[in-house]
């Protein structure tokens, strides 16, 4: 891996971008070949927000998360060592994502002969395999990527929570479950992109999908990535760092020059974390390349403590890295009655009852 950082602007094949953009879904492989050469032209990045737009203009995404008028978010400080600016989104069209006519309509989903669909359970065929996606996601377009020397696909997820936010799909069909490749393939997404794009994961913490596994990937910077000077548990020059930030959960941040030393010492992290008790634990995880730094952020999960009291939905990814996303009606008054003091609690809400100090410490005496 290099440490090349590209800006996000501007965009070095601006013709390129707009006819992606406004390709109707008739000229799909058309799509798919000026894709591979904007990538080529102008990068990664640049051909995920082209295909967003596109996948915006055609449908297939159910709003566009651009416009001012479908979403809200409101920015709390929350004191500390390392104080940043939480974010609460109010998100109602996500649930959009619910309306089966609706997706019907759109070209998200048809129905298939079950016998045509492979992975098949009782609910229907695997919803991220790509013989699958061929057949019931009409309207869908992917991108493909070599990540970690394996074939993905990214999509446009059609009930975005930020612009540009996409799946991250292996093809090879196994479940949502943690693999040290992962981090890999996550920094590597995050590298191609210039810097620009950022990848997550749920673990069985928040995940919608378990037969599947995949990842989640947007350019939206998220609160997290705002933390700064935290004290240090383990350093290895530039190479290694190791901090756990003053957060409203315990957080580990992994990170340095040295993309395999962050990967080695993260994997450990979170397989000491996972074998303490396999039933209950998992993870949620953020990767980012930022100014020559491969960053992971490890937040341990309890699988009975998923959401907060007046939340609908577990909290995943998103809400962890600080941007909390509130859909359901009934979280409406949440959102309009929210203080610093109540949205820290939603995420305190999560601390795992077995405190991860005392599983990640000893872990880290083999670094």
């Amino acid at each position: 891996m290099n440490h090349t950082i590209q800006s996000p602007e501007p965009c070095a094949a601006p013709a390129l971008f707009e006819r992606v953009r406004q390709a109707p879904l008739t000229r799909r492989e058309q799509i798919v070949a000026d894709l591979a050469e904007l990538q080529r032209q102008a990068g990664l990045g640049w051909a995920l927000r082209a295909l967003f737009r596109q996948q915006v203009a055609c449908g297939y995404v159910l709003f566009d998360p651009a416009d001012p008028a479908m979403l809200a978010e409101k920015r709390f400080v929350v004191p500390g060592d390392t104080a940043i600016a939480l974010r609460l989104q109010w998100n109602p069209q996500r649930e959009l994502r619910l309306d089966h006519a609706l997706l019907i309509e759109r070209g998200v989903f048809a129905k298939v002969a079950p016998e045509r669909l492979v992975n098949r359970t009782d609910t229907g065929g695997c919803y991220l395999c790509p013989r699958n996606i061929a057949l019931q996601s009409p309207a869908e377009i992917l991108l493909p990527l070599t990540l970690n020397d394996e074939p993905y696909l990214l999509g446009a997820n059609f009930a975005p929570i930020t612009d540009n936010h996409f799946t991250v799909i292996p093809s090879a069909h196994r479940p949502q479950r943690y693999r040290r490749e992962l981090l890999r393939a996550g920094f590597e997404l995050a590298e191609a992109s210039g810097g620009t794009f950022r990848v997550l994961f749920n673990g069985r913490a928040g995940a919608s999908i378990l037969a599947h596994a995949h990842l989640h990937a947007t350019d939206a910077r998220l609160p997290v990535e705002d933390l700064t000077a935290a004290p240090l548990l383990f350093r290895q020059g530039d190479d290694l760092r190791v901090s756990r930030p003053d957060y409203p959960l315990p957080l580990w941040l992994v990170e340095g020059r040295d993309a395999d030393a962050v990967i080695r010492a993260g994997d450990r992290l979170i397989r000491a974390w996972r074998r303490r008790d396999p039933a209950r634990h998992s993870e949620n995880l953020l990767m980012s390349v930022d100014a020559g730094r491969y960053r992971l952020f490890i937040v341990p999960r309890d699988r009975e403590r998923l959401t907060a009291p007046e939340r609908t939905a577990a909290m995943a990814s998103f809400e962890t890295a600080g941007l909390i996303v509130l859909s359901h009606p009934s979280e409406r008054r949440l959102f309009e009655t929210a203080d610093a003091a109540l949205v820290r609690q939603l995420l305190t809400a999560l601390t795992p009852a077995c405190p991860p100090e005392a599983v990640l410490g000893p872990a880290m005496l083999g670094f």
